[in-house]
């Protein structure tokens, strides 16, 4: 093996025939040694195994193919160390192509092959299909609201009395969210129906009451054995002065009752002891005490005395008679919500196999129904538990209750686990890091022969050294690939085993130490699930040279930047941790426009920070390690990440802050992508199509720049019409006025605005007409062809990305339309319900892998990933604990509370059940932000960098001063105290500073929410807007000037831009406008080139020949593409391009057609590109024929009454016709295929310019032989000679040859003008 492995990571990988738990920590190359695992047991001599017989699990898709990619590389190379021909290398041949094959899978993926292989067992239908989330919203909310109307109409009483009691006042959604929140705790245990069956037993037998009464026994022994320790310094601190002698009696008072509260075995105990404290006043203190010890000591009694009166006295304190009333109430309620939930869940999975669909938590629980029959093993586990010898499980932390049974039911003592309880930070997916707590708490430790870790690492300042036992056995007889053999102690033969991965080989040491000494303080079995100790810590594995030279510097310690402005700036949200608005020094919880000012702040600030560190201003320049080469080099934007706990409402924000700066930047979400304007511009536009009486939508769609009415025309539109029927007491609805403006009263408007009705009026009505027969995706096509709303969004700012949200939602559409739904009804009903529940997307990403820009998102979006400079901003973000205020609330373990509710009474108060599940929900939430920052941080290769945005740093700074570091660790009490990851830094920041550097940059006022960079405004505008400006200068008589000034300045305006050709330059063309051009000067001016410029992309494709972009894809251009291709004669069809916004007439972007001739060319068009050559045969069957397709909606009644018959038969007949029916049967027939691709201007003779233009058309049928092309183009002209057609069309038929001969590389041997009017075809 070429890498050094430790001898941890080498026992990871030669350990056999036990459980084997790996604790990897952050950057420890868990992926590499399982890879490596694999690799060594498909090469063991004595017990080889086939990489098929293998299960191995990973967390997500991206990861499994990532996965089986790194395993196939690992023997590919391995295959390198044996002679050829030998057994080995034949056997690593062998699995080289078993791979493939390989159940490399995500447990998901596993769950549907034993669900496949097993379909029988099950009631779906084999055809089953898995429905995605919007499909699953939209059943569930059938289902639920039909139970519910039931319950309503049946007069249910208990139903009834839930709804009065917890709905709330104006709806019953509460319930429904109560209902889908208790069937998401229900579905992530394996048997759920059981589990809520014994969890409303358990009310019955007295076990729900002792569950949560021990809970919270244990849970305040805990924290009061932290306080006993506090009081302990606090005597201490008294003992230092002799004026503090009474302080020291009231200590030693409270000291004994704290001691009782630690001590506590029950409930009734716990009630006494809780009762006995009566905090008296603290002893005076004398004149000759010390200050500052005084304050010392009487900040932590004050600490300690909020906590149990103000939390445990006040939450947990109740007398037996209470308890027993609120019993009885939670109980009437539970009964009610489990049984809803029961019949729900029933109700729920009939209606999906009567759909034949099934979700992902479908898939687990009919997997574990064939692995399970009566409690027991079935014989389909014992199969799976003899196929698998080894089963790999990758991020254990993050398995559930569901996926640890369905592993417990193939399992054969076999299971190698990896993961990190440290980066657990999925709960809200019900993940359970207690499973794997439990396991690292009682597997049998693995320890290393020698001190395989560098001591030099630091923990609380001090260096760790860890024992280092000398093994006296082997883990087994088998030694690692190419390695010596890897030696335990004699306690771990035959027992299961727990590994710890402590190195890291990610990140610089000062990175590690300030990580390290943070969690030390902070992270507890109480809070994060697991003690931060010198098993658990990271320690230096990667190396790092320390550069500080004239090329710049490398290393600097983790930093926390406070952003401190006079006044109101504030960060975070306007809540604190009990929903309430905060009051805290470094916070303004009162106006969100004050918080986004302070994100502005905060975002300013780190642009400039990154654009120092990359340009040296006011620093060296930051030098990072390339990954390529190892040599040192300057930062580069690629290798930023900024990191939020949540992006939402900030992204934005720094997007825009950093391009400012120069800096390009990207913003990863998931979420937004429904809130983007040219979506919800196309979703207005469907919903008005759909329902034109939607007010809102329609308003929007009037409004936008598909239709462009102003805001004082649609004032003026509605005023009118309400003028007109007030006396008629008529509802006044937008679309009925525009009915009205129309027809009724069009000479009142302006004739701009009448067209502008008329126009949108036809679209609604003609998209509904379509919207009935076409695909929801193809009608979206159609809208943006026909609108050019496409194009339009293309040249806004972020062009690109808003282009790639439109023809993402016609890929939803497409997805939706599988689904089994169809209607344009349904589908807005299938968004609102993703927008509902939340299932939003992201913008869709055009970032690519080596694109160099500054990558923002979410600590979550972060996990996994490495970056050599990291930002964690907007610390001081409050934590959410919104979830607690619900009047109902539920626990996985505890169960259901809710507040006692008497409705004759009229009494409400908050349960002690209630109390203790919330205060249970909060601490878990906070052991998860404790885990979230800890991935946050350890993402970071060299440099760390946080901030937060502050009122006042020295209040900031003082706020935990007097906080009590006890056994090196901050108490629990303390920590479980806090409400941002800004508050754990700031109590431990007494004791980490020689690990994390926290400084503070002050600003003047007013600077900071200073607007620092330029708003979104159209270039050629602020262009112009800057010359006038300019102008309006220049001819200021007032001002002094001298004359060689004037015509200096006047020279400079007046100078004739050297790229002039570049601005005018029509960047996108289809090929008879290149021709138009080419023939006749004048018409450049027809064509209005500067306006046509403003309805194309911005973006400058890549120069080359005859490049083509793409070929037979989606063409969204088609409909313009066509009308170019069918200009009958002239004398016959009028048309123009209207694209200047003076035009009174149509400014659409589009040709306007004036006569029949253009609809019998595209009706002739569009019925040979669906011709079936083998149906028609004469002028019966084509009429048959397009009876046929008019009914199946290929054709419109429109294009039916404009086909021609006789030129449509003409054609078949010819020999040119049966040519076309031959190729239809030997599949070589194309038709009506869109091409686009780049010509250098200058190339095309438009212009002097040598950017690229885009050309596009549509080819109207080609034959596509072995090894040439036959090219055919239809046209209906009125000409008298085949000369006029040839002169016409022959520069077209070139660029379509040059189109399919770069695609297809192959020669066009022939073209073909089929002329309708001639009825001959015509070679070129």
């Amino acid at each position: 093996m070429a890498a050094n492995w430790t001898d941890e990571q080498r026992a990871a990988i030669s350990v056999r025939d036990k459980k084997v738990l790996v604790a990897a920590g952050a950057g420890s190359g868990k992926t590499a040694v399982l890879t490596e695992r694999v690799i060594s047991r498909i090469t063991d001599e004595k017990d080889p195994v086939d990489i098929d017989e293998l299960l191995i699990m990973t967390f997500t898709r991206a990861a499994a193919s990532e996965m089986r990619d790194r395993i196939f590389k690992r023997i590919e190379e391995t295959i390198s160390d044996y002679p050829y021909g030998s057994k080995m290398y034949e056997r690593l041949r062998r699995q080289a192509v078993l791979v493939e094959y390989a159940k490399i899978t995500t447990i998901d993926s596993f769950c549907l092959s034993v669900i496949r292989e097993h379909i029988d067992m099950t009631p779906l239908d084999p055809s089953f299909r898995i429905a995605d989330q919007g499909e699953i919203n939209i059943i569930k909310d059938e289902v639920l609201s039909e139970l519910m109307e039931e319950k309503y109409d049946s007069a249910d009483e208990g139903y009834i009395r839930l709804v009065d009691s917890f709905a709330g006042a104006k709806s019953d959604v509460r319930i429904k969210e109560y209902i889908e929140n208790l069937y998401s705790f229900a579905s992530a245990k394996p048997w759920p129906q059981k589990w809520l069956k014994e969890l409303l037993n358990s009310y019955k037998d007295g076990h729900d009451r002792k569950l949560w009464q021990d809970y919270i026994i244990e849970r305040i022994k805990y924290i009061a054995s932290d306080i006993e320790k506090k009081i302990v310094v606090a005597i201490d601190l008294c003992d230092k002065s002799e004026g503090l002698a009474g302080y020291k009696k009231t200590f030693e008072y409270e000291s004994g009752l704290i001691k009782r509260l630690a001590s506590v075995g029950d409930y009734e105990e716990l009630q006494s002891a809780l009762k006995d404290f009566d905090f008296p006043m603290i002893g005076r203190a004398g004149k000759d005490a010390d200050p500052d010890l005084k304050n010392m000591a009487k900040s932590i009694r004050d600490d300690y005395k909020k906590i149990i009166k103000d939390n445990f006295i006040k939450n947990f304190l109740a007398d037996i008679e209470r308890l027993e009333l609120e019993e009885k109430s939670q109980y009437a309620a539970a009964d009610v919500l489990i049984n809803l939930c029961i019949e729900y869940m029933d109700r729920l999975i009939e209606s999906k196999v009567e759909k034949n669909v099934a979700d992902f938590n479908d898939l687990e629980h009919f997997a574990l129904d064939i692995l399970y029959k009566d409690g027991k093993k079935s014989t389909a586990a014992l199969e799976y538990a003899l196929q698998f010898k080894e089963i790999y499980i990758d991020e254990y932390q993050d398995s559930n209750y569901v996926q640890e049974e369905l592993v417990n039911a193939i399992e054969n003592g076999n299971v190698f686990m990896v993961g990190d309880v440290k980066q657990s930070i999925y709960a809200f997916r019900q993940a359970k890091p207690e499973l794997f707590n439990h396991k690292y708490n009682t597997y049998k430790r693995y320890v290393s022969r020698r001190d395989d870790l560098n001591t030099e690492n630091h923990i609380n300042g001090k260096s760790c050294n860890l024992r280092s036992v000398r093994q006296s056995s082997d883990l087994n007889t088998t030694s690692c690939i190419g390695s010596r053999e890897t030696l335990c102690t004699k306690e771990c033969a035959g027992k299961d085993i727990l590994i710890n991965l402590k190195k890291n080989f990610r990140s610089r040491g000062s990175v590690i130490d300030g990580i390290n000494a943070l969690f030390y303080k902070i992270m507890s079995s109480g809070l994060g699930g697991i003690d931060y100790d010198s098993e658990s810590a990271l320690y230096k594995g990667a190396k790092y040279e320390d550069i500080d030279d004239e090329r710049g510097k490398t290393s600097i310690i983790p930093q926390l930047i406070l952003y401190e402005e006079p006044g109101d700036i504030a960060v975070g949200d306007d809540f604190n941790d009990e929903g309430e608005k905060n009051q805290d020094v470094y916070e303004d919880y009162g106006h969100t426009n004050d918080i986004l000012r302070g994100i502005e702040l905060e975002a300013v600030m780190i642009s400039k920070k990154i654009k120092s560190m990359i340009s040296g201003e006011g620093e060296k320049p930051f030098l990072v390690r390339d990954s390529e080469s190892g040599d040192y080099r300057r930062l580069k934007y690629s290798d930023i990440a900024i990191l939020f706990r949540a992006v939402s409402g900030r992204a934005e924000i720094f997007v825009d802050a950093l391009i400012s700066e120069g800096i390009p930047a990207y913003a990863q979400t998931s979420a937004g992508y429904f809130d983007t304007l040219e979506v919800r511009v196309v979703l207005a536009m469907l919903q008005a199509i759909d329902n034109p009486y939607s007010e809102v939508e329609l308003a929007a769609f009037l409004h936008s720049p598909v239709v462009g009415l102003c805001d004082n025309e649609l004032a003026e539109i509605i005023y009118r019409y309400k003028s007109r029927m007030y006396e008629k007491k008529h509802i006044i609805m937008l679309y009925d006025a525009c009915i009205y403006a129309l027809n009724i009263e069009p000479e009142s408007f302006n004739k701009d605005t009448v067209h502008k009705i008329k126009k949108a009026l036809d679209m609604l009505s003609g998209y509904k007409e379509m919207s009935r027969y076409t695909k929801l995706s193809e009608l979206l096509v159609h809208i943006y062809e026909e609108t050019g709303y496409l194009d339009y969004v293309s040249v806004l700012e972020a062009g690109d990305i808003r282009r790639a949200n439109l023809i993402m939602l016609v890929e939803k559409a497409a997805a939706y339309e599988e689904t089994g739904l169809r209607g344009l009804f349904n589908f807005i009903r299938y968004i609102d319900n993703l927008k509902q529940y939340n299932t939003d997307y992201g913008e869709a990403s055009l970032l690519g892998e080596f694109d160099n820009t500054v990558r923002i998102m979410s600590i979550h979006k972060s996990k996994g990933l490495e970056f050599p400079v990291c930002f964690i901003a907007n610390m001081g973000k409050q934590f959410n604990f919104q979830e607690t205020k619900s009047p109902i609330v539920i626990d996985s373990e505890l169960g259901i509370a809710c507040d006692y509710i008497d409705p004759q009474r009229r009494v409400k108060w908050s349960s002690i059940k209630k109390n203790v599940l919330k205060y249970r929900m909060k601490q878990q939430a906070l052991g998860e932000e404790i885990r979230i920052l800890y991935v946050a941080m350890s993402r970071a290769k060299e440099a760390l960098i946080m901030t937060a945005c502050v009122k006042d740093y020295e209040k900031v700074i003082e706020k935990y001063t007097h906080l009590i570091n006890t056994d090196g660790h901050l108490s629990t009490a303390d920590t479980g105290a806090a409400s941002s990851f800004l508050d754990w830094l700031l109590m431990a920041q007494p004791y980490i500073k020689e690990n994390i550097e926290i400084k503070c940059e002050r600003y003047k006022q007013g600077k900071a929410c200073e607007n620092n960079y330029i708003k979104a405004e159209n270039i050629t505008e602020r262009l112009h807007r800057l010359k006038e400006e300019f102008n309006k200068a220049l001819n200021n008589k007032n001002a002094e000037k001298s004359e060689y000034e004037y015509n200096d300045i006047k020279k400079l305006i007046e100078k004739p831009y050297k790229f002039n050709a570049d601005i005018e330059l029509c960047t996108k063309m289809n090929i008879m406008q290149i021709h138009e051009l080419n023939k006749n000067e004048s018409n450049k001016k027809e064509l209005n080139i500067n306006a046509l410029n403003k309805n194309t992309l911005s973006k400058k494709e890549e120069k080359t020949d005859y490049k083509i972009q793409s070929f037979n894809g989606p063409h969204f251009n088609k409909t313009a593409a066509k009308l170019s291709d069918v200009p009958d004669s002239q004398a016959d069809e009028e048309y123009t391009l209207f694209l200047d916004d003076d035009s009174d007439e149509n400014n659409s972007g589009f040709i306007n057609k004036n006569n029949k001739a253009f609809d019998r060319g595209s009706a002739f068009h569009r019925i040979m590109e669906i011709m079936d050559y083998n149906y028609v045969s004469d002028i019966k069957s084509l009429n048959k024929f397009i009876g046929k397709m008019l009914k199946e909606g290929f054709i419109s009644f429109y294009e039916k009454d404009n086909i021609n018959i006789t030129d449509v038969m003409n054609f078949i007949n010819s020999d040119l016709g049966k040519l076309f029916k031959e190729a239809l049967n030997n599949k070589t027939l194309k038709r009506e295929k869109a091409f686009t691709m780049t010509v250098p201007a200058n190339q095309l003779g438009v212009s002097s310019s040598d950017e690229p233009v885009l050309i596009q058309g549509i080819i109207d049928a080609y034959i596509e032989q072995s090894d040439s092309v036959i090219l055919v183009d239809y046209k209906t002209d009125r000409v008298d000679s085949q000369e006029e057609l040839i002169e016409r069309y022959s520069f077209q038929l070139e660029y379509y040859q040059k189109a399919i001969e770069a695609a297809l590389q192959k020669k066009v041997e022939k073209k073909y003008i089929w002329s309708c009017r001639l009825n001959k075809k015509i070679e070129l």
